[in-house]
């Protein structure tokens, strides 16, 4: 991740500033909406593509071009940038410039800087916009219309820059070879394609399908290679996340607000990719999958630390918040899952797992739990089996390891599921193959003494066992981790305890009194 952590340098510039603060050689006036045939930009006789010919005449120096509020329709192909130039609107709810549907709108055809204020610009279904891909072109407070795509083209040794801060974005960014920057924006539907050797940032950015219920919602990452995602919600989505195609490093996602979408986020990408400190509440899939995340690739690498999963509800017959399948690794740390079931639909087709679900696989699914805390759905659908953890296949085509867990409810497992299991408490007997040994089978959920899930320390939502809970002191302590998921420090007292979190004096954890 070197590249991107380096790129977050740039996000920093940007956040400093409420728009560019480039030098202006020569500032063009747009006075006409319409679209004549070229003849010079004059005073108070000045169009668009005036404006714009005029200001690529003049490469020494970045050129503004000021519109004011309105239409402004171009009927004569595309607007041709070649120097580097700043277009400014009155506001991106007041400013629109539309393309003509076949060409596209604007096209920065050589290495310059271009930027976009306070404007929206709309393709009407060609490309709003295509940069090359050694170019730095930014959005700031501005609009990309449906349908409405911005391309960077160029070649595969050369990396540009895509900036968009504070823009609403309502379409596809084929994002080229360029690294390419969303930050404290709004989307409804954002497709990131083909970035084969740039990285994706996305940062404090909102993705609403609400926005627009009758679209398709939602982020897709495709074809790139790193991507950050941090301090993002996306909600009431069609898609939700999608990590998709091939060419991906690395993908970190940290604090991430994922809610009420209609799909997981979905791995199927060979990628190494790591959530943290991020919460996944009340999303139902609609198409045959899990609620939350779904794993997908045999070359997926995926951790989940100090996360939430809470009211997830799949449709497929394995994992109703998570499901790991088709070779794919998922090793889960620190986390609490409550309350995750299945539809009616999916509890008819012997759904397995409510919280996380499985399936063998050729090449080996992997799935690995530390410090984990399960609490089961209270009422459910009729058929589900396995409230906690469950799917399908046993000792050939899979590798599963449970330590230091607490799982309050059932499992669901095929014979020799199992690889190993240790310092867990569980209720509801052996019924997850886990053994006698260090593990404490006959717990009670009164005698775990959760509490209920709520913000107890930390980032994300967690259940505070009571001081008398069976958890405390009861994990193996050869697999303790060195903090649990509010990053409180293990062990506290005689031992390390069960489950996300460890109780003790929590005034100094912080390091602060």
């Amino acid at each position: 991740m070197a590249r991107i952590r380096g790129f977050c340098f740039l996000i920093a510039a940007l956040a400093a500033v409420s728009g560019s603060d480039i030098a202006i050689a020569a500032t063009f006036t747009v006075t006409r909406q319409d679209d004549p045939v070229p003849n010079g930009c004059q005073v108070n006789d000045c169009s668009l593509r005036e404006a714009v010919n005029a200001a690529s005449t003049l490469t020494a120096e970045a050129n503004a071009i000021v519109l004011a509020a309105g239409t402004y329709t171009m009927t004569r192909g595309q607007l041709n940038v070649l120097a580097n130039v700043k277009i400014v609107g009155d506001s991106r709810d007041t400013t629109l410039i539309k393309g003509d549907g076949t060409d596209p709108l604007f096209n920065a055809v050589t290495d310059q800087d271009v930027e976009f204020d306070d404007l929206t610009i709309d393709g009407q279904g060609a490309h709003a916009l295509d940069v090359t891909a050694t170019s730095v072109t930014s959005f700031f407070d501005a609009r990309v219309a449906t349908a409405s795509e911005v391309w960077a083209l160029g070649p595969t040794d050369a990396y540009g820059v895509l900036n968009f801060y504070r823009t609403d974005i309502r379409s596809m960014v084929n994002s080229g070879n360029a690294n390419i920057t969303f930050l404290t924006c709004t989307a409804l539907g954002l497709e990131i394609a083909d970035g084969a050797q740039g990285a994706v940032i996305v940062e404090a950015t909102v993705i609403d399908g609400a926005l627009d219920p009758t679209q398709p919602s939602g982020l897709t990452l495709r074809n790139h290679t790193d991507a950050y995602i941090n301090d993002t919600t996306i909600k009431s989505t069609t898609l939700g996340l999608r990590l998709l195609g091939t060419g991906a490093e690395s993908v970190d996602i940290e604090r991430l607000n994922y809610m009420g979408n209609d799909a997981p986020l979905y791995v199927r990408q060979a990628a190494t990719v790591s959530i943290i400190d991020s919460d996944f509440s009340s999303n139902t899939a609609t198409g045959i999958a899990p609620g939350a995340l779904r794993i997908n690739d045999a070359g997926a690498d995926v951790t989940v630390t100090q996360s939430t999963f809470s009211n997830n509800n799949g449709s497929d017959d394995a994992g109703g918040a998570v499901l790991v399948e088709s070779g794919g690794s998922l090793a889960i740390r620190n986390s609490t899952f409550s309350g995750n079931n299945f539809t009616t639909a999916a509890a008819a087709m012997d759904a397995r797992g409510a919280a996380i679900g499985f399936r063998n696989d050729a090449n080996t699914t992997s799935l690995s739990l530390k410090q984990v805390t399960i609490v089961a759905p209270t009422v459910g659908p009729v058929g589900v089996s396995g409230t906690t953890l469950g799917g399908y296949g046993g000792a050939s085509g899979l590798l599963i390891t449970v330590f230091n867990s607490v799982l309050q409810g059932s499992c669901s497992l095929d014979a020799s599921a199992i690889n190993s299991a240790s310092g867990n408490v569980k209720t509801t007997g052996d019924t997850c193959q886990f053994g006698a040994g260090t593990n404490t089978l006959s717990a009670t959920a009164s005698s775990l003494a959760l509490g209920s899930l709520g913000f107890h320390g930390g980032r994300t939502r967690t259940f505070l066992p009571a001081a008398t809970s069976v958890a405390i002191d009861n994990a193996n302590n050869a697999f303790c981790q060195p903090t649990d998921q509010r990053r409180y420090a293990r062990p506290f007292g005689a031992g390390c305890d069960a489950g996300a979190v460890e109780v003790g004096d929590i005034l100094f954890a912080d390091g602060f009194e």
